[in-house]
Formats: C-alpha cells, structure tokens, sequence
C-alpha cells in the first residue's frame, strides 16, 4: 500500500465518520459504499463489494434507536475491507478487524460527548 493510498482510505473512514453528523444521513456510512471505495483505492472492487456486503447483512440490524450508541460501522467497514484487500483473506478477517474498530470508535464517541 502506498501512502497516497492510506490518505485517502483514511478521508474515506473520515467521511463515513461525518455523514449522519454533519452531512446528514447519505449513507455514505453503509459498508457495502466503504468497502467499495475501498476496493476502488486498492485496485480491487470486486473483493471490496464482497466484504462489503459481507458486513453489510451482518450489520444491517445494529441500529440506535433512543438513547442507546450506535455502532460506528463506517469506520469499521472501512478499516475491514481494507485489511481484507490487502492481506486477500477475505471477509473473515474482514469481520475480526471491523467490530473491534467499530466497538472502539463508538466508545471514543460516547467518550468525547460525554465530556
């Protein structure tokens, strides 16, 4: 992976960050959208949809509803497919990297706005 690469799958995680906050619901957050801009990046969109989709059906309940956090599955669809791509293991390791970051992410989240 170059470095230009890792910019800009870090701007796509940062945008799936910001949609739902500051740019309205797009669902550009979806990780079927991350993981194909991801493959895009990578050179791989085939392996990128699948991973996507991939975590796409297995996320596809986990929603806020009330006062409860939301999962961030942008940034963890994002950072899933990219270890995906890069290592071609596919959507196993897809999924053991995505729910750590997503887990910590809306930790982080839930962190900075209770302070």
């Amino acid at each position: 992976m170059t470095l230009l690469q890792a910019v800009l799958i870090g701007c796509v995680a940062a945008l799936a960050r910001l949609e739902g906050d500051w740019l309205g619901e797009c669902k550009l957050r979806e990780p079927i959208v991350t993981g194909f801009l991801v493959g895009l990046i990578l050179g791989d969109m085939q392996t990128g949809l699948v991973v996507g989709a991939s975590l796409q059906l297995m996320w596809m309940g986990a929603t806020g509803i009330g006062p409860t956090a939301q999962l961030d599955i942008g940034t963890g669809g994002t950072i899933g497919a990219a270890v995906a791509i890069m290592t071609h293991t596919g959507s196993a390791s897809a999924i053991l990297f995505a729910v750590p970051v997503a887990v910590i992410m809306q930790f982080l989240d839930t962190l900075l706005l209770s302070s």
